[in-house]
């Protein structure tokens, strides 16, 4: 197999830590790993990480730019400095809507083709799941939807469902469109590793008290509201007790600030406990507590975090009409989203269909592997540079 130079553009990277950073991180390794040369153009996060590093095979360098809307001036700084200052590379990767602009511009200055991965188009969902007034949800999807279109030579979509929704909102040919399921760290992700953690003793709970656990962020569209109008549903019925604990992020500050004020406003102190996000290695050990854990999503790209859950065996109550009925077929009960009551009978069924403290099932199957992620993007690399290569030797 040909080795590949690569500039790999993501507007955050480590030691930022999120799904889209894990995977950007996961496909440089895996690429220098098999011989490509990688070189990483992010944003400096003050004081922690140095300008440049090399780490794992490949190279970072990282932008400063103010901190104050950082993604936007990432965005229109990026596409310069790389233009200057990148190392000749035979493909451009774009990873994230902050990255396409500068990706697609230095591919430009240099004459070479540009890949963009795509966690996740909302589309529609703008108006819906975004929280944002009218006009400048209409704003956001006109602003999608343009860089969508910037004439990138392959879309790698992280799901059939993101395929879709692009090839809907952008009219992107499905000729131009690969499905490349990001990787997911089985190693990690084994019960076996982990012992539950003694939460009802440390909640002071019931010992026949069921959990439902939530983890993530409190953005609208998490279905955190949703998700705490179920728990008033579950609290009227004390025959079959359930405890909602959520491992809620502190940003966006807002959605936390509405959660709050929903448990106290309802009188749900004694049904939910909101606890702080914890580091990853210590949250297996909260899942494996949980009775079920519930993810009430309005929209995923993928859903790294039911897929996760899944694989430790955790059993799932999630939403229905989006991408979970693709990646975790019958391994969950779904409800559909924005239905509290339904929410909440599926909450009770799966939560007290076994024992207190039986919180393991059946994995998921380990389909989703980096060896997998990583030959569907070099095939895209082969395709694109291929065509490049053959349209230059046309043009001469």
């Amino acid at each position: 197999m040909t080795p590949w130079r690569v500039l790999l553009i993501s507007d955050h990277f480590h030691p930022v830590v999120g799904g889209a950073e894990t995977l950007a991180h996961e496909l440089a390794k895996g690429l220098a790993a098999g011989g490509d040369e990688v070189w990483v153009l992010t944003q400096r996060v003050p004081r922690t990480a140095p300008a440049e590093e090399r780490r794992d095979g490949y190279t970072i360098r990282r932008l400063w730019v103010p901190r104050m809307l950082g993604r936007l001036w990432f965005m229109l700084f990026a596409g310069f400095f790389a233009s200057a200052r990148a190392p000749r590379v035979d493909v451009i990767h774009a990873a994230g809507y902050g990255s396409m602009w500068p990706a697609r511009f230095v591919a430009w200055w240099r004459r070479v083709p540009a890949v963009v991965t795509v966690y996740e188009v909302l589309g529609d969902n703008w108006f819906s799941a975004s929280g944002l007034p009218w006009g400048s949800a209409a704003a956001f999807r006109s602003w999608e939807r343009s860089l969508m279109r910037l004439g990138f030579s392959r879309y790698l979509c992280i799901s059939r469902y993101t395929a879709d929704r692009l090839a809907g909102l952008a009219g992107i040919s499905t000729e131009r469109i690969d499905v490349v399921y990001p990787p997911v760290d089985y190693d990690f992700w084994q019960a076996g590793r982990y012992s539950a953690r003694p939460l009802r003793e440390e909640l002071g709970l019931q010992p026949d008290c069921r959990i439902a656990l939530f983890f993530g962020r409190p953005g609208v569209s998490k279905g955190v509201d949703t998700l705490l109008a179920a728990v008033a549903e579950l609290a009227k019925d004390a025959s079959q007790p359930v405890h909602c604990v959520l491992l809620l992020a502190r940003e966006p500050a807002a959605g936390r600030a509405a959660a709050e004020r929903f448990v106290a406003r309802h009188g749900l102190r004694g049904h939910v406990s909101i606890l702080e996000s914890v580091p990853r290695a210590a949250l297996p050990s909260y899942l494996l507590a949980a009775s079920c854990v519930v993810i009430p999503s309005l929209s995923e790209g993928f859903g790294y975090s039911a897929v996760e859950a899944a694989t430790l065996g955790c059993r799932l109550v999630v939403t229905a009409g989006h991408v979970f009925e693709e990646v975790l077929c019958d391994r969950a009960r779904y409800v559909p989203a924005r239905d509290p009551v339904r929410l909440a009978v599926a909450i009770r069924d799966v939560a007290w269909a076994a024992p207190a403290g039986s919180s393991v099932g059946a994995p998921l199957p380990p389909v989703y592997d980096l060896e997998r992620h990583l030959r569907g993007v070099r095939a895209a690399y082969d395709r694109v540079l291929g065509h490049y290569a053959a349209a230059s030797t046309a043009r001469s």
